[in-house]
């Protein structure tokens, strides 16, 4: 553990660096107390980081550390990103467990970009604060492991902590690859920001928020009403926003670049396919306008979560269908949640190739010309078993709780998928074990599945030294 705690160190340090930005939107708006907790903040992200880089040891990651150190990233920047929240108590919490695990639901749930909230008070709170609660969703998104590897690590390092979510092979230059994802994202926040800016959103920081919660598939937003902010031509830009941050990192670069070839993949394609199947459908069957349709279908799909019609007065096949949307999700390379596109292509695609397979050994499954390995076809087939294991469990529990079972699996769906959309269960009244539950699931749903459990299971070095 020690060489996870030293590069945990430096994680949280940068993430320290990162709280600039809302320090500096702090002073703009002239929010003391609000500037208070985002100093508090940056000394402890400051404090931890220097204090775990003395007592730990810096060595290069092997795949089972680099899998620790991504889950275990999430939850300790969660602990230390709930300090603005429970310093400001903007839950108005009587007793303190209440404040810290409502402050720690928050927190998770920005930088996990799920997007579920336990506020109501939006249009009180300090602009300053809603500026910090959006950017998490940058920092969580592109991931800051992903950024500090991508500078100051040599390039098997980076390789390694592809391979935790399953990235290895994206290109023969993974460095340059991250670096390219990282300039992207931020040239289309700010132009869209921009956007967004001169045709409806009157206010410049409100415009940056919503930047990051649709580009980085988060969710939060900056005001009480989403419907305030919800009409033409927002709709349009803000659904453009949400399809772009589900894409594909690498298709894109080759939107950005104009290399179109690399634009129009199989994945992407379905993608896009899927979209349309889904807004038709919800168009036709619940009767609402087109655009409202197909503003959710791309909410649901992108795993963003924004809405402005009460989701809890659906009958249960369309919330049966948003289920299906969230938890088949975004493409793969995305900041969006869920199984992803690929796999769902993976899996159509097998059952054709399994029934060949059986009477020819040397035909082989491809995917935009990429061969895929049985191997690879096993993973993902386990990948998706464990989500359905994991959310099946999760809506049991919650419906002991007196909840609907369609409703709780609307629910942990959401968490798991880092999605965002309720049927109003997450709220402030909602009993305390539950809401840690769904910290776990949004976890479990940023990191995925195979991370996680792989950094329990013992390596065949620590089984020869007895450990």
């Amino acid at each position: 553990m020690r060489p996870v705690l030293a590069n945990l160190g430096f994680v949280l340090q940068f993430a320290g660096l990162l709280m600039l930005l809302p320090i500096l939107s702090g002073f703009y708006f002239d929010e003391i107390k609000s500037l208070t907790s985002f100093f508090i903040t940056t000394f402890m992200f400051f404090a931890v980081g220097f204090l775990l880089n003395v007592v730990a040891e810096r060595k290069v990651l092997d795949f089972k550390s680099a899998s620790i150190l991504m889950t275990s990233t999430f939850f300790l920047l969660g602990l230390v990103g709930s300090i603005p929240y429970f310093y400001l108590n903007i839950f108005s919490d009587s007793d303190i467990l209440s404040r810290f695990t409502n402050s720690y639901f928050e927190s998770i749930s920005g930088y996990t970009t799920t997007g579920l909230s336990l506020l109501t008070n939006l249009d009180t709170l300090p602009r300053s604060l809603l500026f910090y609660r959006s950017m998490t969703h940058w920092v969580g998104g592109l991931g800051i492991v992903f950024i500090l590897v991508t500078f100051f690590y040599p390039e098997t390092v980076v390789e390694r902590f592809g391979r935790v979510l399953g990235i290895e092979k994206i290109g023969e230059n993974l460095k340059k690859t991250f670096v390219s994802i990282l300039l992207v994202y931020s040239v289309f926040i700010v132009l869209f920001a921009v956007l967004n800016y001169y045709v409806g959103i009157s206010n410049l920081f409100y415009s940056i928020d919503i930047s990051f919660a649709s580009l980085m598939t988060g969710g939060f937003s900056p005001v009480s009403d989403f419907s305030k902010i919800a009409a033409y031509p927002l709709t349009i830009t803000i659904s453009a926003m949400m399809i772009l941050g589900a894409t594909n990192f690498l298709v894109l670069n080759g939107l950005f670049t104009g290399k179109i070839k690399k634009v129009a993949t199989q994945e992407f394609l379905t993608f896009i396919v899927f979209i349309l199947v889904a807004t038709l459908f919800v168009w036709f069957y619940l009767g609402i306008d087109i655009e409202t349709s197909f503003f959710h279908v791309v909410s649901a799909t992108s795993t963003t979560g924004f809405s402005y019609i009460n989701l809890s007065q659906f009958e249960i096949p369309a919330k049966v269908l948003i289920i299906f949307l969230m938890l088949v999700g975004g493409c793969s390379l995305s900041t969006a949640g869920g199984i992803k596109i690929f796999r769902l292509l993976l899996f159509l695609k097998s059952i054709p190739y399994i029934l060949r397979r059986m009477l020819d050994q040397k035909i082989k499954m491809r995917i935009d010309e990429r061969e895929i390995s049985d191997f690879e076809i096993a993973h993902h087939f386990l990948i998706i078993l464990l989500y359905f294991s994991l959310i099946s469990v999760s809506a049991f529990l919650f419906s002991f709780n007196g909840f609907p079972y369609i409703d709780s699996l609307f629910e942990v769906t959401s968490a798991v998928a880092t999605a965002g959309l309720t049927v109003g269960i997450t709220s402030i009244s909602l009993p305390i074990p539950y809401k840690w539950l769904l910290v776990l699931l949004m976890v479990l749903g940023r990191v995925e599945i195979a991370p996680f459990l792989l950094s329990f299971v013992k390596s065949p070095k620590e089984k020869e030294g007895g450990v």
